[in-house]
């Protein structure tokens, strides 16, 4: 009987977290086709146009032209999430900023890996602006300096993961044997 227990506590948890990232949007909701992550990144045909976006850090892009705020995103670890880097992130912002028209992302809060979190987390705004000086910066948004400085050196190592996933299951199981009377 307590197998049978702890099996189906086993299953009810694994089945209420995912392997997503939890976004939360503020101002807006997405469009259920919007809802997963995709990591394949989108590919245009030849007449097939898409306005750029640009994701930035630098408040001035949007207190330097006259801009609208549609929306906002928060972009967190949901507890085991496989599909939550930087590069996610980036392309969940893109999608609904293409989904708003917006055309400009302000990263406003970021927290790249680390011990606690193997996933990157955001907050950003989506801004739409007729103003189109921006667009030069666009193609060098990922190559910026502020983005590839913040991907080295930054990450957590295997050790420590084993270490965390070790301790946490550990943690976990002698709690839940408590919770169902184990000895």
């Amino acid at each position: 009987m307590r197998a049978l227990c702890h099996s189906v506590l086993v299953v009810v948890i694994l089945s209420t977290v995912g392997c997503a990232a939890s976004v939360n949007r503020i101002g807006y909701t997405a469009e259920k086709q919007d809802e997963a992550v995709s990591t394949e990144k989108k590919t245009y045909s030849e007449g097939e146009t898409q306005s750029p976006v640009l994701i930035t850090t630098d408040t001035t892009v949007v207190t330097n032209t006259a801009t609208e705020l549609l929306g906002q995103m928060r972009y967190r670890d949901s507890g085991l999430s496989t599909e939550c880097s930087q590069d996610d992130a980036f392309r969940l912002f893109e999608r609904d900023a293409h989904s708003l028209g917006a055309n400009i992302v302000l990263i406003t809060w970021e927290q790249h890996p680390d011990f606690w979190s193997t996933c990157y987390r955001a907050d950003a705004s989506l801004y739409s602006t007729p103003d189109t000086s921006y667009l030069a910066k666009v193609d060098d948004y990922r190559d910026s300096n502020h983005f590839a400085a913040k991907k080295k050196g930054k990450g957590v190592s295997t050790a420590a993961q084993i270490v965390g996933f070790t301790a946490g299951f550990a943690g976990g199981y002698l709690l839940m044997s408590l919770l169902l009377g184990g000895n």
